[in-house]
């Protein structure tokens, strides 16, 4: 099955692909051994337990149902912590079985999300390096230079600030190399006449970095650009297709879109050109690969808040500036739009989202909640949880000998209040325990008379209950639109962080879903 999966892979040209037939041959195997764990619950459930298996459910389901797992007849068993099973041949205290057996169903699930993580975590990044590796891309020569320090116009000028850079790189570069001479298998050990002239003068720093591209400050207008670029597009398809109705949509977003624009010119009026707007980030294209690789592994701890704060004179900007750098994604994965946000903006914004996502997590929680427990409240009201297990027909003669049910109470209406003078009024004559021992499939003509609060409350909770799981339906349809546009909301720098941002979200709503599933909360 593994060669399978990376012939699968191999074919699609898609790593995806690959990992996910991977994932399910791993999942399948550790699920598995969940079950076998599980079993000894099964076997539990499938001993002798009474007379009152076939009470609990139809044919054989009843033995595999968790109402036949011990010894469930009451005359037998008074007291839960007295119900015994019968495990492996001999007659255990359940008391004493379901502990090991919560424990053996507890270490598979650990198992399994053992694997889980690890599939997630190592497998695949390491496959995902290993395609890497394989492939030569536009990321393997560039890094993403963030946290660039502003301008300083008595010390350095705007159209200066590139060269700068430059020359910091290549001084950082060439000690680098000179470190790494020695390294056995390293880039710089193949040719020692070769390797020693890199550190020469002859390496310009435009020749180490030929490229560098800034994303500098315009106010969000790369998002505008965006969007009217996508406008015109969609104006074009819809004239050709003639719709009329889209058209006029379509232009009403451009007059928006336009006066957006107009409002923004006198912010624009601030800077003479380009070159002295706010930068950033900048995307550095390198010579060489080995060369991105030597800049990241030496700025390594700039990642990390301490390691940024306190980073060593040498690779600060000239010598002051603290700098970060981290490796660049491919142009593909970059959303351009977004490049003019600055760092503390998206940071404000993912705050924002979070606490939105919490607040409506915990109204819908409490939302759902509170629904399930009235729902179950009136479930147990409607099946009689709260009466007494046996109720008897009021005229019994001896008393409480008739046991009430849709034909003693039929019986007994006729006898007592329909045929009889000067008796009670026959509406809402029965009490809602009493209507419960019925049950809804007997209450007809005087019977549902006698019940009709009852009924009506029953209808309406089924009725309610319908209408709740067409609105769960409608509330993930608009949920599903909600998590999308607030991921798009933080204006994340690339697609894979949109797309990461989205699922973050989803999996809190699937966390959430778990948190109150029924079986956790009693219902």
């Amino acid at each position: 099955m593994q060669a399978d999966s990376k012939k699968i892979g191999e074919l699609s040209q898609s790593l995806g692909i690959q990992l996910y037939f991977s994932f399910l041959r791993g999942g399948a195997f550790f699920l598995g051994v969940w079950s076998l764990f599980l079993l000894f619950v099964v076997l539990g459930c499938a001993s002798p337990s009474g007379d009152s298996d076939d009470e609990h459910g139809v044919g054989f389901l009843a033995v595999l149902s968790l109402a036949s797992f011990g010894d469930s007849s009451l005359e037998a068993s008074p007291h839960p912590t007295q119900r015994k099973i019968d495990f492996w041949g001999s007659k255990e205290y359940m008391v004493d079985v379901t502990p090991w057996m919560s424990l053996l169903s507890a270490f598979g699930a650990g198992m399994y999300f053992v694997y889980v993580m690890w599939f997630v975590y190592r497998k695949i990044p390491r496959d995902a390096e290993a395609l890497d590796a394989a492939s030569i891309t536009p990321a393997d020569f560039a890094f993403l230079l963030d946290k660039l320090p502003a301008f300083d116009q008595e010390s350095l000028k705007p159209e200066d600030f590139e060269a700068e850079l430059k020359k910091h790189f290549a001084k950082v570069l060439l000690e680098e190399r000179a470190a790494h001479l020695g390294d056995e298998g390293g880039p710089y050990t193949a040719n020692k006449e070769v390797d020693k002239s890199v550190v020469d003068a002859e390496n310009e720093p435009d020749n180490l970095f030929p490229e560098i591209s800034f994303a500098r400050d315009y106010g969000g207008r790369l998002a505008e650009h965006a969007s009217q670029a996508k406008l015109k597009t969609e104006i074009v398809e819809a004239t050709l297709d003639a719709d009329g109705k889209k058209l006029k949509k379509l232009h009403t977003q451009a007059r928006k879109l336009l006066a957006q624009k107009k409002k923004r010119r006198a912010d624009e009026e601030k800077f003479a050109s380009t070159i002295e707007r706010p930068i950033y980030r900048a995307y550095v294209v390198c010579n060489k690969a080995q060369d991105k690789e030597l800049l990241l592994d030496a700025y390594r701890m700039s990642q990390l808040s301490l390691g940024y704060l306190f980073q060593s004179k040498r690779l600060r900007f000239r010598g002051l500036k603290r700098i970060r750098l981290a490796p660049a994604p491919e142009p593909s994965n970059i959303l351009w739009e977004n490049q003019d946000c600055p760092a503390i903006e998206r940071a404000c914004r993912r705050g924002f989202t979070k606490l939105l996502v919490f607040i409506l997590l915990l109204i819908s929680t409490a939302g759902i909640l509170w629904s399930q427990q009235t729902q179950k409240n009136e479930t147990e009201k409607a099946e009689g949880k709260n009466c007494a297990e046996i109720i008897y027909t009021r005229d019994s003669n001896p008393p409480n000998t008739v046991v009430l049910d849709g034909v003693t109470a039929k019986a007994y209406l006729e006898a007592n209040i329909v045929n009889a003078p000067g008796a009670p009024a026959l509406e809402n004559h029965f009490t809602d325990c009493e209507c419960a021992k019925i049950g809804m499939s007997s209450m007809t003509g005087d019977v549902k008379t006698a019940c009709q609060d009852f009924y009506d409350k029953q209808v309406l909770m089924f009725a309610v209950t319908t209408a709740s799981s067409v609105l769960v339906v409608a509330i993930n349809f608009i949920l599903k639109s909600l998590l999308v546009a607030l991921a798009k909301f933080e204006r994340p720098l690339t697609l894979s962080g949109l797309e990461c941002a989205i699922a973050l979200k989803v999996q809190e709503l699937h966390l959430e879903s778990t948190l109150i599933d029924p079986q956790w909360v009693g219902v």
